[in-house]
């Protein structure tokens, strides 16, 4: 070749790279590791809102935190081998800390090829991608994604999926996509992929569907106008078993003397998951018998399993009746415990002991004793001497 048609090869060969289509020149994505996200499809931080009337279906954990706000369930439903956890239990703070994770894993892989804010008719191949601000999916418009391997796009802004909008899958797995949203994602009634995991929520209309997790940031929200879907990607866990603390304090004493507390944790443990953590006992003084000051002692006692459990003894320091609370903390396997006060057994009675060295019985000094010694025998040979005669 010689170098006039060298030089037209390079300038073709620039010429396709200036002109590629982005998904030509994506970066290389990786998956980012989940945690306990794993088994959730709908996480939210203030709160999750389903739908009244017709509600909203989901097919994987549902929960909340640090707001465990959760409205609407029913109507809305969770599919069997999955769980709503009403409260801020382990599993779910857990999940928000990986979700958290997964969010920053995800902003950190790039920068990403960059896209235009409007993606509706476009397409693209497995990669990290990048926008400036917004992305958005107009309305009756298609976004493709063609190939097997993972997506990563990085919004800087707000995402909204319009009305009749839908991501078209060709021979993508909806749980290797992920959208990674600063602001607000908002799907109005589209048909969506992927797990969208966005600072300020995650807002679905009326109809819409996704194959994937709505997961929201500590201060974000998940809400669902109605007839919604969400899950597929949620792999089944343990869930939490539901515990019970049966508590038995130490009988009455005498002032001065030792009491303790002792409770037994059973119900605990799915198949092999064993219950662990801790249960903390906590005391306080005769004269509160609503436990509403600060307790007078605390002890904890580590958990390795359903069984009994003992508190720290505690040297009693006044008469009266003392009350115990113990509860177990639980884990990412089993729910918490919620004892309160003035449950059964779980007082003692501390009574007033024997006489201590402060107040003694009253006793005769030696001369003392020396004297009556000589007085009673005095007297006992007077006695004898009146007899004798």
């Amino acid at each position: 070749m010689n170098g006039k048609y060298r030089n037209l090869a390079a300038s073709v060969t620039f010429a396709a790279f200036l002109f590629a289509p982005p998904s030509a020149l994506a970066v290389a994505a990786v998956a980012p590791p989940l945690g306990e996200v794993q088994t959730f499809a709908v996480l939210g931080g203030s709160g999750v809102t389903g739908q009244t009337g017709s509600g909203a279906v989901i097919n994987g954990d549902v929960g909340s935190s640090p707001n465990p706000s959760i409205s609407n369930f029913p109507p809305s439903q969770v599919l069997p081998s999955f769980f709503l956890h009403l409260a801020n239990d382990s599993v779910v703070q857990q999940a928000q800390i990986d979700a958290s994770a997964a969010s920053a894993n995800l902003l950190g892989q790039g920068p990403g090829t960059a896209l235009p804010a409007q993606l509706g008719g476009t397409s693209v191949v497995p990669g990290v991608y990048s926008f400036s601000s917004t992305a958005d999916i107009a309305t009756n418009t298609t976004f493709t994604l063609n190939g097997a391997g993972t997506y990563i796009f990085q919004v800087t802004s707000s995402l909204t999926a319009n009305v009749g909008s839908s991501v078209v899958l060709n021979g993508v797995n909806p749980c290797n996509v992920f959208w990674q949203v600063t602001s607000l994602a908002t799907l109005n009634g589209a048909t969506f992929a992927g797990n969208v995991v966005a600072q300020s929520g995650v807002h679905l209309g009326t109809g819409a569907s996704l194959t994937g997790r709505a997961l929201a940031a500590a201060a974000g929200d998940v809400t669902m106008a109605g007839t919604n879907t969400v899950g597929g990607c949620s792999a089944p866990g343990p869930g939490l078993a539901a515990t019970t603390l049966s508590t038995v304090a130490s009988p009455s004493v005498t002032l001065g003397g030792t009491i303790s507390d002792s409770a037994t944790l059973s119900g605990g443990g799915i198949g092999g998951a064993a219950p662990t953590g801790t249960i903390t006992f906590t005391l306080y003084a005769p004269n509160d018998p609503t436990c509403s000051s600060p307790a007078i002692f605390t002890s904890t006692a580590p958990v390795n399993g359903n069984g009994t459990y003992s508190s720290a003894a505690f040297t009693s320091s006044a008469i009266g009746t003392y009350h115990w609370i113990a509860n177990y903390g639980g884990d990412l396997n089993n729910a918490p415990t919620a004892n309160i006060c003035n449950a059964a057994n779980e007082f003692v009675v501390v009574i007033a002991g024997p006489l201590t060295p402060s107040n003694p019985i009253p006793t005769l000094s030696e001369s003392a004793m020396v004297l009556l010694v000589a007085f009673l025998a005095i007297a006992g040979f007077a006695a004898m001497r009146r007899r004798e005669r």
